[in-house]
C-alpha cells in the first residue's frame, strides 16, 4: 500500500503545479484511483464532477475572495487526501490485503507469475476474467482453498 499512497501523494503535488490543467489532472487522478480502489469507487464520480465555475450565479453568490480554480483544487486535494487517509488507516488495522504478497506466499512462482501477467494485461475485463478462471482451474485445489481462506480471514 506504500506505492498506492505514493501515487496519490503525487496527485496532490500536481495540484500545486505552475501549469496546472484541471482536465488533465482529473484524467490522471481518475486513472490512479481506479487502479487502487476499482472503477466503482465514489471518488471517481466526485473528481469527474469537478469544474471551474465562472458562471455569473457562482460568482454572484460567492465571497469576494472566491477563486474558482483554487476552489476546484481544494476539493480535488480533499478527495485524494481522503483516499490516502483511508489506505493509511485501514492498512495499519489489517483491513487491506496486498494481493501480490498473498498470492506469492501461497503459490509457486510460475503460477504466481502467470496470474499476475493476466491481472496486469490490457485485455478487456471479460477476457481477463476468462483467462484467470482457466489459469486458476489448473491450480491445486488445496492452494486455492488456502488463498480463499486467507482472504476471508482478513475481511
Amino acid at each position: 500500500m506504500e506505492k498506492a499512497t505514493k501515487l496519490l501523494k503525487r496527485q496532490v503535488e500536481k495540484l500545486s503545479s505552475e501549469d496546472f490543467d484541471l482536465e488533465a489532472w482529473k484524467s490522471s487522478a481518475i486513472a490512479v484511483i481506479t487502479r487502487i480502489f476499482g472503477e466503482d469507487n465514489s471518488r471517481i464520480e466526485q473528481i469527474k464532477n469537478l469544474k471551474i465555475d465562472y458562471g455569473s450565479w457562482a460568482l454572484r453568490d460567492a465571497k469576494a475572495s472566491y477563486n474558482p480554480l483554487e476552489s476546484s483544487k481544494k476539493v480535488g486535494r480533499e478527495i485524494v487526501e481522503s483516499a490516502i487517509d483511508e489506505i493509511e488507516i485501514f492498512d495499519n488495522e489489517g483491513h487491506f490485503i496486498d494481493i501480490n504478497q498473498l498470492l506469492e506466499s501461497k503459490l509457486k512462482l510460475s503460477d504466481y507469475e502467470a496470474i499476475m501477467e493476466i491481472l496486469n494485461s490490457s485485455v478487456s475485463k471479460s477476457e481477463k476474467r476468462s483467462k484467470l478462471i482457466k489459469s486458476l482451474d489448473t491450480l491445486d485445489k488445496q492452494k486455492l482453498v488456502s488463498v480463499l481462506e486467507e482472504l476471508l480471514i482478513k475481511y
